[in-house]
């Protein structure tokens, strides 16, 4: 029973706060509906309000293989012959054959490595004091510039390589060393000389001729005697000449077995290459005659890191840039080389509009406002099939916003072509393939635009464009209405109205509740009090039953 009534008393309320709570909620997704779709449509908008939003170019090359290009809203629509000349490249240092293996011993101290304007210190130690530890330690030294090493094992030996981390001519490579030990087979400055390399042999035994041989560089010479020396004696006694001003030699063995003897110049001499001569008389009795040593060495020279700008020619007209990239040659257009061209011959560069990706922008543009017009007519209309009427029926808003919304659509763009003035002028004209639908809505004629485009571009981007364009009166339209600051913009305060009902059903809810509560409590107690009632006097009742039997038996 009690339940019976608190249904009965909960009732009413509950149909209220109900249909309060479903109106309020109608309300909120009618408003954030609109809201979205405007939101969609204001951002396409706003995207159109710079005056280069449909300035759009494209560069093509007549080769992709030579060159590839690209250009912006500020290039001019023109055709360029162009010629690659030579690709940038970044430096690459080769020194000469070094030792025979990766293992070979260098010498401690510390190697400066310059790109450019920019030098990092290599620092060899007893931890890192072979050709491999050296590699690893520029590797490890070398930080954003770039640059990197590697070691190439070749039939002479082992040679460090460095290769350049930036192209263009200001980015060569040099190498310079300081803090020398002195000791160990490869020294630090040997890797910017140049080098003389014997013939090769079966072993370091054999024994070379009787004699002198004089080894000069510039303007220094000494003299070395040969007598029953071995290669490796020889290899010994020009490191311990007292006249050797700085060259270095050593005995390297090659991948065959076979040896030769390495005179890597004096430290900071490349390009003065090491000589040999022979003083006569001599004896050939030995295994290699001296004339045979001598006449048979060859010169290797060190390869110098120099770093390349890449050049081309533009319609005869000379362009040189530090990278494969040429920015600015041509106004608004980046062309990307990639192979060099035949001796005299150009390929053609063709920069013009767009017209694809204006035409694709254009109805990109349609769809989002086609979104907002079906969007506001479902939420303002009304279906006579079903009788049903849209969440903002009558809304004056709404009704604001479908007004301003059609009235820009067909405004008259001034200060540009009395032609292309109007959407409709461009080619966006009224959607009629479904006669019953009155909303409104837009299509992009294909062959108007594209018509409109070839005759006058510039006129086609001004009427959507810019600040005197239907986007930005379209975005300035809507932006009185969208703002998020209440009072100004009227969906804002709407959507705050609605808030506050929000939370006044939540409180009428609670409310609700209290009371039922209460309601229910008064209801239990009132019926557990006459459940008591009513027990004592069904209990008093039996009591006078039985006295009355028991009085008419006696």
């Amino acid at each position: 029973m009690v339940a019976k009534l608190v249904a009965a008393e909960r009732a009413p309320a509950d149909a209220r706060i109900t249909k309060l709570d479903k109106a309020n909620t109608s309300d909120l997704t009618a408003v954030s509906t609109l809201r979205g779709a405007m939101a969609t449509f204001q951002d396409k908008a706003t995207a159109l309000k710079d005056a280069t939003a449909l300035v759009l170019r494209t560069a093509t090359s007549g080769n992709t293989a030579l060159f590839t290009a690209t250009a912006d809203s500020t290039a001019s629509t023109g055709s360029y012959d162009i010629e690659v000349k030579q690709l940038a490249s970044a430096a690459k240092f080769t020194t000469v054959a070094l030792g025979s293996a990766a293992t070979s011993t260098v010498e401690t101290g510390t190697l400066a490595v310059t790109q450019g304007s920019t030098t990092f210190n290599v620092v060899i130690n007893s931890t890192n004091n072979t050709l491999a530890g050296l590699r690893d330690a520029i590797n490890l030294s070398a930080g954003t510039t770039g640059v990197t090493a590697s070691l190439l094992t070749a039939s002479d030996g082992v040679h460090l390589q460095i290769n350049g981390g930036a192209s263009g001519s200001a980015n060569s490579l040099s190498l310079s060393a300081t803090n020398m030990s002195g000791t160990g087979d490869v020294r630090l400055a040997s890797l910017l000389s140049d080098s003389r390399t014997s013939a090769t042999y079966s072993a370091a035994t054999k024994v070379l001729g009787n004699g002198y041989i004089t080894l000069t560089q510039g303007s220094n010479s000494f003299t070395v005697n040969t007598s029953n020396t071995t290669l490796q004696g020889f290899v010994d006694a020009v490191n311990s000449a007292g006249g050797n001003v700085g060259i270095k030699a050593s005995l390297i063995t090659e991948a065959s077995g076979g040896v030769h003897v390495a005179l890597i110049g004096a430290p900071g001499t490349a390009g003065t290459p090491v000589s040999m001569s022979y003083v006569t008389p001599h004896s050939n009795t030995n295994d290699i005659s001296l004339p045979d040593f001598v006449e048979n060495s060859s010169t290797q020279a060190a390869q110098k890191g120099v770093a390349a700008n890449a050049n081309i020619m533009i319609n005869g007209l000379a362009a040189t840039s530090a990278t494969n990239a040429f920015s600015g040659a041509i106004q608004g257009v980046t062309v990307n080389v990639a192979s060099v061209s035949a001796v005299g011959a150009t390929t053609s560069l063709v920069v013009a509009n767009n017209d694809a990706a204006i035409s694709a922008k254009v109805a990109d543009f349609v769809n989002a406002y086609n979104n907002l017009i079906t969007t506001m007519a479902g939420l303002g209309g009304y279906n006579a099939t079903t009788k049903t009427a849209g969440a903002m029926l009558g809304d004056s808003m709404m009704q604001t916003i479908q007004t301003q919304v059609r009235r820009t659509a067909t405004m008259v763009v001034s200060g540009g072509s009395s032609v292309y003035n109007t959407l409709s002028a461009i080619g966006v004209v009224r959607d009629d393939t479904n006669k019953a639908d009155v909303t409104g809505k837009l299509k992009v004629d294909a062959t108007k635009l594209q018509a409109a485009l070839t005759a006058d571009s510039q006129s086609v981007s001004k009427v959507l464009a810019g600040s005197g364009g239907i986007a930005t009166a379209f975005a300035a339209a809507l932006d009185k209405h969208t703002e998020t600051k209440t009072g100004v913009a009227d969906l804002a305060t709407r959507e705050a109205i609605i808030t506050a009902r929000t939370k006044d059903i939540a409180k009428q809810k609670t409310v609700l509740e209290t009371r039922i509560a209460d309601y229910k409590a008064r209801q239990t107690t009132i019926f557990n009090s006459l459940d008591g009632m009513l027990s004592k006097m069904q209990t008093t009742s039996s009591q006078l039953t039985q006295s009355l039997s028991k009085s008419t038996t006696g």
